[in-house]
């Protein structure tokens, strides 16, 4: 027996009713699909059948829509999966098409563009995430990191690559993923990617950093706290955060003064960029 190669058998030792005509009703309805006499032909067109089933096409717009959009969809954004299992259905399964009719699926409250705060990161996509806002472009940054690192903080994260035992993956709903330890684990993540990122690299030491400079668009006159606040929120996030949150991080960074001028020698500014990018702003997408 060879497990590398799939063989049909066809001999006379195998069931002799799989190779009759017949015909097989599948649901409560009145259809029935008729099977000529054969026999891996049969096999091929019950998985046909299958696939083009409107249950199928349901099931899979409905895992898309949990995986892109919300973790019950059912109830979120039931129209979304509708517009997918129709395009799924009629392009002939074309994953392609389905995942662009739920996406751009329009309905106020219950579609894609109305779904920010219904799904959270998973770590990796957490860990992606942060390294693009921090500008980190290779993997291990030279001479920062180091690949056990990498898979360490993955690993206490929850989601240590390829090990996931169950065929299904890793959880993809939040509830598995939102908890004080997680907050945890991501905020010293977080601290660790600002210190890879930021290292101390001339503009005038110990701690200042050209790329640090750059990032809060410091172009020579250093910018006040609220400017660097304005642009790291922007830059992390992509949307303005409540009038609240907005003024308590202000404070701290400039201790109290809106104005204060901001260098990347500041000593709040490093500890500042962590929380942002472990606050649950940054959690959500």
């Amino acid at each position: 027996y060879n497990l590398r190669h799939f063989r049909f058998n066809d001999t006379e030792n195998w069931p002799t009713h799989h190779r009759p005509a017949k015909r097989i009703k599948l649901d409560n309805t009145a259809y029935t699909y008729f099977f000529a006499e054969g026999g891996i032909e049969q096999g091929e067109q019950m998985l046909d059948i299958l696939a083009r089933h409107p249950s199928t096409a349901y099931r899979i717009s409905w895992k898309l829509c949990q995986r892109l959009i919300s973790d019950t969809p059912d109830v979120s954004c039931p129209g979304a999966i509708t517009a997918g299992m129709n395009a799924f259905l009629s392009t002939n399964g074309d994953l392609r098409a389905t995942i662009r009719a739920l996406l751009l699926y329009q309905e106020a409250g219950k579609d894609f563009a109305s779904s920010w705060g219904w799904k959270i990161k998973r770590p990796f996509e957490f860990l992606a995430s942060a390294m693009r806002i921090l500008d980190i472009t290779e993997y291990p940054p030279p001479a920062a990191w180091w690949d056990e690192e990498f898979s360490y903080h993955l690993a206490l994260l929850g989601q240590d690559l390829f090990q996931c035992h169950p065929p299904t993956g890793y959880a993809d709903v939040k509830q598995f993923w939102w908890n004080s330890s997680q907050l945890v684990r991501r905020w010293e993540l977080a601290n660790r990617l600002v210190q890879v990122a930021f290292e101390s690299k001339s503009s005038a030491s110990p701690s200042g950093s050209m790329a640090l400079e750059r990032w809060i668009g410091n172009t020579g006159t250093p910018p006040t706290a609220t400017t660097v606040v304005t642009r790291a929120v922007n830059r992390c996030f992509g949307f303005a955060v409540s009038a609240a949150d907005r003024t308590s991080l202000i404070n701290y960074l400039g201790n109290g003064n809106p104005n204060a001028p901001i260098t990347s020698s500041h000593p709040r500014l490093r500890p500042f960029i962590a929380l942002l990018l472990a606050s649950p702003y940054f959690q959500w997408r």
